[in-house]
């Protein structure tokens, strides 16, 4: 899979794959849920972007996210998830596959 995305892809694309890679293993391995909620701030955060809203960003990250699923790499889709305890719910993705 690294091979394919090295060649059709470019270092984002790689970045959040290995990424989401890593979290779903290691939710799947701790937990008995092959569910793994996410946010696009943690990617902004885990591939060195500013905390702040990056509109610009956020749009290439969804593309993204919509790309890799489109091809049946990641299985991902938007919801909302309660983050915080006593916090409303939060759009989240929720990633139940990956390749």
């Amino acid at each position: 899979m690294i091979y394919y995305l090295v060649i059709t892809s470019n270092m984002n694309v790689i970045k959040i794959y290995l990424y989401l890679l890593n979290k779903w293993l290691w939710k799947t391995e701790k937990e008995s849920t092959f569910d793994y909620d996410f946010t696009l701030k943690e990617l902004r955060q885990a591939l060195g972007y500013s905390d702040s809203n990056n509109r610009e960003v956020d749009s290439a990250f969804r593309t993204i996210l919509f790309s890799l699923a489109k091809q049946g790499i990641i299985d991902a889709y938007p919801t909302w998830a309660q983050i915080k305890e006593d916090g409303p719910p939060s759009p989240v993705y929720r990633l139940t596959f990956v390749a």
